[in-house]
């Protein structure tokens, strides 16, 4: 970074103004970042290459953690490829890294790439305990495949623990909430004790409460007409909750981590005895 002065004696300077020095002087790349601009930003990294890891905002964010969270999956690849892995695990004042941006920001691309380059990414947590998962589930559906993709390379370690942490409730309450039943269901079936885990920072909130309060989960809650109800009834209903197959193939150099999460084959339950054989989670 260039050297900043204000031509009057240094020590006069409060922390402040420098601060508001170091923001302007990093504006253009700012802006670079927040519109998705990689030339614009480049360009600036050419004359300052230590800018790639400069906070340049209020909140301590730095380029790749404003494009992240714009959602600039090709600004973020070729950030990325400029700085070290740890790098990447860098928290703003917000307690967020890249990837909790990239959750916030809905790009599965942008995740992917963050993961490619430091997959410990994942189990980071914000100020709150929330892991880029649970931020992404937060969103609903509208970033199902990126949760989806988040769930399926998230291991159950320290710090975050998603699946048996303190936040493992919540997390199980706001994928119901969100209208992700499938990806509920396949949590489920992976862990059975979320069915009856309780949120206490959220009223004590369980998984069947967070359920009941969205009427439209169920029949009796949907406005039908009769015609609609009576072919309802004789509607075939399939029920798969596995990963969709355009996501498995984005877990790549994660499958070590999915053979451990892999449910029993149908035929190694059939050759336990087991009855009817269950489907595998992938």
């Amino acid at each position: 970074m260039a050297v900043i002065t204000t031509g009057g004696n240094p020590s006069s300077s409060t922390t402040e103004d420098i601060e508001q020095l170091n923001l302007n002087y990093y504006q253009e790349l700012y802006r670079a970042a927040l519109k998705g601009n990689w030339k614009e930003a480049q360009s600036f990294l050419d004359r300052d290459p230590d800018a790639v890891k400069a906070r340049i905002s209020n909140l301590k964010m730095t380029a790749l953690h404003v494009a992240a969270c714009e959602g600039h999956s090709e600004f973020v690849e070729n950030i990325v490829a400029l700085m070290p892995a740890g790098e990447l695990a860098e928290l703003d004042d917000l307690g967020y890294t890249a990837l909790h941006y990239a959750a916030i920001g809905g790009s599965l691309r942008s995740a992917k790439a963050l993961l490619a380059a430091n997959s410990n990414l994942m189990q980071v947590v914000d100020s709150e305990g929330r892991t880029p998962l649970l931020l992404a589930a937060s969103l609903g559906s509208e970033s199902k495949e990126l949760v989806w993709y988040l769930l399926l390379v998230t291991t159950d370690e320290k710090p975050g623990q998603p699946f048996t942490g303190p936040r493992a409730a919540y997390l199980i309450n706001v994928l119901i909430a969100s209208g992700l039943h499938e990806i509920s269901l396949y949590l489920l079936e992976k862990h059975p004790h979320l069915a009856t885990a309780i949120d206490h920072q959220d009223n004590n909130c369980t998984p069947l409460f967070s359920l009941a309060r969205n009427q439209s989960n169920f029949l009796s809650g949907s406005r039908l007409g009769f015609w609609e109800t009576c072919i309802y009834q004789f509607l075939p209903v399939e029920v798969n909750y596995d990963p969709p197959h355009s996501v498995r193939a984005y877990v790549g150099g994660h499958e070590s981590v999915q053979d451990q999460l892999r449910m029993p084959t149908s035929a190694q339950n059939k050759g336990q005895g087991g009855g009817e054989p269950s489907s595998p989670l992938l």
